[in-house]
């Protein structure tokens, strides 16, 4: 426990340090952790010790440990699956304001990227539950002012809400980051996040540093998919995927070295006097070479290679119980972890499956959305922001609006396209709207400005190839005109055929004088 004198506000920070230790926090945070190191592929350590509980030989426990692989990862694999709604970015906007507020705004969302972050959040969000970002203005050399989001995550943080609000927004924060290099004398920094500052303190609970960001609030964002309960963090929400990614990589480490150690149609050799073959071991890397004359040896070869058909049946056994604990159909996680395709038929339902699913997360993150837009302007305006002017809190706040584009957008660029297309079509949409869908960092009339610059190129380029009677079709351009006239039915030569149904149809026609000849039996 670190001994602190500071005061903030009407509580000390020692008081807040000291619960930020409790072995109840650190317990929660330490599961908060396994979860974060999942998905950073650094959490093989988890399943050795797991292994060291399960095997009491130590001969096999080794095996089984060093065939341990972090490919089998059960909760990056669903993460994979079912976060997707930030796959392409959103269009964020502000409805009905100014052209200049909303120009601004469409400025800081492009210069924080949120579009890349918030890829990062929603993975991270699904698989701890809950997570914490708060916006900050920094100084970035030959670009000045930029709004930048902090990450807090659940492993190195605790929260302090409203007493009267137990389980709503935070009021302060306390969170660990590191402080610079691992090189660096005191890597390690406390921080307290309250409604005025960012206040540091070194590993020994010494004051370092403050800035302040004068939001009148404090200006950290929560995200997450669930209602709590009576645990602020959701921490036992998906413990069922946690456990299952540490058993799963077991079951297949176990796989791999129950296959390895039988090497197929293995080669056993035996003598009359199996004691006097000390050489002989069971279970051996390869080979056994023996010492015996020829009359005395027996040679067999047996197939003892065990399918792997009960390892899989297992393996995604786990896979559907962890799924369905966290209200994810099992179909979204019924995949061949060896490998193997899923059938047209299958993907279609997991696309039903998975927008159901998707269009439940996309309603908490609307209200993280808000929430974060009116936090940035805060910020914004507490600590000086060039745009800050532009982007009242309180316009923010009421017209801050954000568009999810349709699930199809995650499939592949054609149907992107062809959703688009028919969009336009049925009247549900324009050019300009759906030009916004790949660019959303745009303002609508910025789109406009592009859709109809883009337009202007192209008439002018039809004019082109209207009066120089060029094909438009790129194909087309590399054939000459008697390639594309006998395309469509005319000569090589490139004089067209004349068309049949332009005739008269008369009897003294040219062939058909003959044909009626041989109608009435008189061949000519």
């Amino acid at each position: 426990m670190i001994p602190i004198i500071q005061t903030l506000g009407d509580q000390t920070v020692s008081d807040m340090l000291r619960r930020a230790q409790e072995s109840e926090v650190r317990a929660r945070q330490a599961d908060a952790e396994r979860r974060i190191l999942m998905l950073q592929e650094n959490w093989r350590h988890y399943v050795w010790a797991y292994i060291a509980t399960i095997y009491k030989v130590p001969a096999v426990r080794d095996a089984v440990r060093r065939r341990v692989k972090s490919t089998y990862n059960v909760l990056q694999q669903i993460c994979g699956r079912v976060c997707v709604a930030y796959s392409v970015p959103p269009i964020r906007e502000l409805k009905g304001a100014p052209q200049v507020s909303q120009e601004a705004f469409a400025r800081v969302m492009r210069e924080s990227e949120i579009s890349i972050k918030a890829k990062t959040w929603e993975r991270i969000t699904f698989a701890s539950n809950v997570m914490l970002t708060v916006p900050r203005v920094v100084q970035t050399p030959g670009h000045g002012p930029r709004v930048v989001y902090d990450k807090i995550l659940a492993d190195r943080a605790e929260v302090y809400t409203d007493t009267l609000d137990p389980m709503g927004a935070p009021t302060r924060v306390v969170y660990d980051v590191k402080g610079g290099s691992d090189f660096s004398p005191d890597p390690l920094q406390t921080i307290v996040l309250d409604d005025v500052a960012w206040t540091y303190f070194d590993g020994k609970g010494r004051r370092i540093g403050r800035i302040a960001h004068n939001a009148g609030v404090c200006p950290a964002t929560t995200w997450r998919l669930d209602d709590p309960i009576d645990d602020w963090w959701s921490s036992h929400r998906g413990q069922g995927i946690v456990d299952a990614t540490i058993e799963v990589a077991h079951l297949a480490a176990r796989m791999d070295w129950v296959r390895h150690s039988q090497d197929r149609k293995r080669e056993y050799f035996a003598g009359e006097e199996i004691g006097k073959i000390p050489t002989q071991v069971a279970g051996n890397e390869g080979p056994t070479a023996i010492p015996l004359p020829p009359d005395a040896i027996r040679f067999d070869a047996f197939d003892v290679n065990t399918p792997i058909d009960n390892h899989r049946d297992h393996i995604q056994l786990y896979l559907r119980q962890a799924a369905e604990m966290l209200g994810v159909p099992a179909i979204l996680v019924d995949f061949d972890v060896t490998g193997g395709g899923d059938s047209v038929e299958r993907s279609v339902q997991q696309q039903s499956a998975l927008a159901k699913l998707r269009n439940n997360h996309l309603d908490y993150y609307r209200v993280s959305e808000h929430d974060s837009a009116w936090k940035t302007a805060l910020v914004m305006r507490g600590m000086g922001h060039p745009d800050a002017r532009h982007m009242p809190p309180d316009l923010v706040r009421e017209s801050f609006g954000i568009s999810y584009p349709e699930l199809t957008f995650v499939d592949h660029p054609r149907e992107q396209a062809a959703v688009s297309e028919m969009r336009i079509k049925l009247g549900l949409s324009s050019t300009y709207r759906e030009y916004r869908t790949y660019y959303p960092h745009l303002t609508f009339a910025q789109a406009r400005e592009q859709v109809l610059e883009i337009a202007a190129e192209e008439g002018e380029l039809n004019e082109f190839f209207i009066e120089h009677n060029i094909p438009r079709g790129a194909d087309a351009r590399n054939k000459t005109l008697a390639q594309l006239q006998g395309s469509i039915g005319g000569d090589a030569s490139g004089v067209a055929r004349q068309p049949q149904d332009q005739s008269n149809g008369g009897p003294a026609e040219p062939g058909r004088a003959a044909a009626a000849a041989a109608a009435d039996g008189n061949p000519s």
